[in-house]
């Protein structure tokens, strides 16, 4: 961790820092540097360094993440945790570590590379990580709220429909923006592989949705297919 952490500091951009904490408004401050510097720093010092198993990776998550003095330092130990190396260590042993760091970051720009994370062991473990979605969906912790709804968007075919809209429903009359924004999202993304359904959903609770989560959900859909029938399930 030392060595990706004087790695990352070697090079600060204070003008781009500055502005970076005047967008993000998170507690820590910034170095300055790009997000693809970020991962690209992760990735080499990750090859040359072995997780022996998952002890040692949450151990390393842990550290990276709560001992962090520049927000930098979070996205690289969250790119890390991407590496397809890593994703045998996705399960759902790993879930309370990461309901503790959606917690402490408390902002979108981890809070979602986190939650991809999450839909990782969802998709190991769906037995198991299932339930405590939907406990996070009902939680007062937005983050938790937000994680558990948009956690599938990378699951494309092999996203779980019930399950999603089981964690969208608590929060759909949620007036805050990132709930909203997270609910738009997350159907957006499962429009591309099941239009219908979220046709379907999005009329079903239209009196609940807000136009923006409307807006984010039906953005990709030709205006075209609109009139379409709304099949009941996925083909």
């Amino acid at each position: 961790m030392s060595e990706l952490r004087l790695a990352l500091r070697a090079r600060p951009h204070a003008k781009r820092a500055t502005s970076a904490a005047a967008y993000m408004k998170v507690a820590l401050p910034f170095l300055g540097l790009p997000i693809p510097d970020v991962r690209r720093i992760a990735r080499t010092c990750f090859r040359t360094h072995t997780l022996a198993d998952a002890r040692a990776f949450q151990s390393l998550l842990k550290e990276g993440f709560l001992e962090a003095t520049y927000q930098e330092e979070r996205y690289a130990v969250l790119a890390i945790a991407a590496e397809r190396r890593c994703r045998v260590f996705q399960t759902a042993a790993v879930l309370p570590l990461y309901r503790r760091l959606i917690i402490a970051g408390g902002w979108w720009d981890v809070v979602d590379e986190l939650a991809c994370r999450v839909g990782d062991a969802l998709l190991a473990e769906p037995a198991k990580v299932a339930p405590r979605l939907r406990a996070w969906a009902r939680s007062r912790e937005l983050w938790l709220r937000r994680a558990a709804i948009v956690c599938q968007r990378k699951a494309r075919a092999k996203t779980d429909i019930d399950l999603l809209f089981a964690c969208i429903d608590p929060s759909l009359g949620e007036k805050d923006f990132f709930l909203r924004k997270g609910i738009g999202w997350a159907l957006r993304a499962l429009a591309y592989h099941a239009p219908d359904e979220v046709r379907r959903y999005v009329r079903l609770h239209a009196d609940e949705l807000s136009p923006l989560s409307q807006r984010e959900a039906l953005r990709r859909l030709a205006p075209e297919n609109a009139a379409r029938p709304l099949a009941r399930s996925l083909p």
